[in-house]
């Protein structure tokens, strides 16, 4: 590293020195290690760091004897902080569970699915709904086959109803799927299992009831309930 300086004392921090007047090299010799030279920088090096320390010592006692002589103030300041931290900890709490939780209902809606509803018709230029269907179960196994970013295709049929158990009996909402709607919708079968593409493929009498539901019609556990 080249320093160039107008200043002697600076100058015998270095190993060498070359002295310059009207462009010439006056002088150029290395810097002895003595008084003045290498030997007295390393010693400043040294008391520097030495007068670092006490400085840092000083401060740290008169810190002390500050919280000692003002106990009063001393402790509200570190039972705001304490507050202060707690609060800023409980509030992050609070902001991940909610956020965990958004999530979680969101991927119980599906997070990313599409639902096509059929009977769109136009009508004065304006394309309304209808409700005659227009889609089959043909048109979902083609959107099965034929699209390789698709996961799961479940056709379906929504209507409302009244169900009936023995003496009990509930109004709800009746929806006809296949097997890959739990996929779907990220749902998990709490007790039993969900319908089978064999008890599909056979018409076979099963359904798979909510919640609401069970615990109307079957408010007590029984064999038909499970």
């Amino acid at each position: 590293m080249l320093l160039i300086t107008h200043e002697p004392d600076i100058a015998h921090y270095a190993k060498r020195i070359i002295l310059l007047r009207d462009g010439k090299i006056v002088k150029d010799e290395p810097v002895a290690a003595g008084p003045g030279g290498r030997g007295e920088a390393r010693r400043g090096g040294r008391e520097g760091m030495r007068s670092v320390s006490l400085r840092t010592v000083n401060i740290v006692k008169v810190g002390l004897r500050s919280i000692a002589r003002n106990k009063m103030r001393s402790a509200l300041t570190m039972l705001g902080l304490v507050f202060g931290v707690g609060c800023v900890i409980v509030t992050n709490g609070i902001g991940n569970g909610a956020s965990v939780s958004i999530q979680s209902n969101i991927n119980s809606l599906g997070a990313n699915f599409i639902m096509i509803f059929p009977g769109a018709v136009t009508a004065g230029g304006a394309r309304i709904f209808s409700a005659q269907s227009s889609l089959t179960e043909d048109d979902a196994h083609a959107i099965k086959s034929e699209c390789p970013s698709v996961a799961y295709v479940s056709p379906g049929a929504r209507t409302a109803g009244t169900v009936v158990a023995g003496e009990n009996n509930w109004s709800t909402e009746v929806f006809g799927a296949d097997v890959d709607w739990p996929f779907i919708r990220s749902w998990n079968v709490a007790t039993g299992s969900f319908f089978s593409e064999a008890e599909v493929k056979a018409s076979a009498k099963v359904a798979v009831l909510g919640n609401s539901v069970k615990q109307n019609l079957f408010p007590t556990p029984t064999r038909s309930a499970r």
